[in-house]
């Protein structure tokens, strides 16, 4: 089971458990440890030497330290572990959490540039206005002058027509009045078109209707009409072999009718000219009298009859 994908109160008692399960296998690995070595020393010839046993009595405490120490770092270790997992867990959690909530995040859109200081260019480009003589200075002005009052001259008088345009009912606002009474009018022309338009589309399709409806009607009549003659032939039919059947071979007659068409073969065996002339071999006979003809084929050919 993984530790740290448990909550917190099954962390802790997983992590006593395993405290307290090293703490159990201690003494049960230094007793097996005591058992083997002893084992090895009553094993060892000779038993009565006491150096023998002193020297495996001094290799198990050996191999008991060793265990100890062995089992000491591990759970030192265990511990670090379960530390340093559960608080880069939670450093991870919140760099998750800090990533996430900064995924949305956009750089806002550009607005009005900062305020920067002007650059050098504009600072030192220093405007040197060439010398001009003071009667053509007067002049200049005088022409600017006149030009700026005539403009304001026609700005009066244009407002003033536009007063007058708006008193008289020929402004701006009268126009736009103008011009939405025009579009109703267009609107409402456009309107009854649709209506006189869609009346004459309804019209138009139930005439059409209507004849499509008399055509169908024609067609079944004539498929019926074929259907009848049909039938009535067919009845023709069936009647004419039932007036057949009269003569129709069947196992109470087989005999009589095998003896008449014996008695009266019905040749078939000809042949027609260009004139439509038939032109018939010798009759055949019931029994082969004489001698039979040597030629089978090319029945028609007398040349060799």
């Amino acid at each position: 089971m993984d530790i740290m994908k448990a909550p917190r109160a099954q962390q802790l008692q997983l992590c006593r458990l395993y405290f307290y399960m090293g703490f159990a296998l201690l003494p049960v690995m230094w007793l097996v440890n005591a058992i083997w070595f002893f084992k090895l020393a009553f094993k060892s010839p000779p038993f009565d030497e006491q150096a023998n046993i002193k020297k495996y009595v001094k290799l198990s405490a050996f191999f008991a330290l060793v265990w100890t120490i062995i089992f000491v770092m591990w759970q030192v270790f265990f511990h670090l572990w379960r530390i340093m997992s559960v608080t880069l867990s939670g450093a991870r959690h919140k760099v998750f959490l800090q990533s996430v909530r900064f995924l949305g995040r956009r750089p806002p859109k550009q607005g009005k540039p900062p305020v920067v200081p002007p650059s050098k260019k504009v600072l030192y480009n220093v405007v040197h206005v060439p010398w001009m003589k003071p009667r053509d200075v007067k002049e200049l002005l005088w022409r600017r002058h006149t030009y700026n009052n005539a403009v304001v001259s026609m700005r009066a008088l244009f407002r003033q027509e536009l007063k007058l345009k708006d008193e008289a009912g020929l402004g701006l606002a009268a126009m736009k009045k103008l011009e939405e009474e025009e579009l109703n009018n267009l609107v409402a022309q456009n309107e009854l078109r649709n209506q006189l338009n869609s009346e004459a589309r309804a019209n138009r399709e139930k005439s059409e209707w209507d004849d499509a409806k008399r055509v169908i009607l024609q067609e079944i009549e004539k498929s019926l009409e074929s259907e009848r003659e049909n039938v009535m032939k067919r009845k023709e039919e069936v009647l004419e072999m039932i007036r057949k059947s009269e003569n129709f071979v069947t196992a109470a007659n087989l005999s009589d009718k095998i003896n008449e068409a014996l008695d009266n073969p019905e040749v078939m065996d000809f042949a027609i000219d260009l004139q439509g002339k038939q032109m018939f071999n010798p009759l055949p006979v019931k029994y082969l009298e004489g001698t039979p003809t040597r030629q089978r084929g090319r029945l028609y050919d007398k040349t060799l009859a």
